[in-house]
């Protein structure tokens, strides 16, 4: 069942644009780390909302991070210049605004925990940061 799973999120990312295997594995795994954090959350939320908020802090990471690594992704085979990194910049600030606002949301209106948010917000960082880092380093060089 897990390979099932893996295999078919696999040609859906790669069918997005993810023809990196290192960057397809991060992206992966936080996706399916987000699935199972919110599934968990919505189940226990009753009893302690620490979890799904937790799931939405990772969430959010994980949009943020799918976002730039799509948009980069796709800038990269073109070439860079500065129109094309201004509108990385633009496209980076207009997420940033969003993220910030989906946070206020969360801690404001929804009265979430703030070091929920910021752990599962922290995962995709450290996934992205250790994976990436131990799956370039590993590749062969010429």
């Amino acid at each position: 069942m897990w390979t099932t799973m893996r295999r078919a999120l696999d040609r859906a990312l790669y069918r997005r644009g993810f023809a990196d295997p290192v960057l397809r594995g991060v992206v992966r795994r936080s996706v399916f780390f987000s699935v199972l954090a919110l599934a968990l959350g919505a189940l226990l939320s009753p009893a302690t909302p620490v979890i799904f908020w937790f799931g939405v802090g990772n969430l959010i990471a994980l949009w943020n991070f799918y976002a730039l690594a799509r948009r980069i992704g796709r800038l990269l085979p073109a070439g860079w210049s500065s129109a094309t990194l201004a509108g990385l910049l633009l496209h980076t600030a207009g997420r940033l605004f969003l993220t910030g606002f989906f946070l206020y949301l969360c801690l404001v209106k929804a009265g979430a925990s703030p070091f929920a948010l910021l752990a599962g917000l922290t995962v995709v960082v450290i996934d992205v940061t250790v994976c990436g880092l131990a799956g370039f380093s590993s590749r062969s060089r010429p």
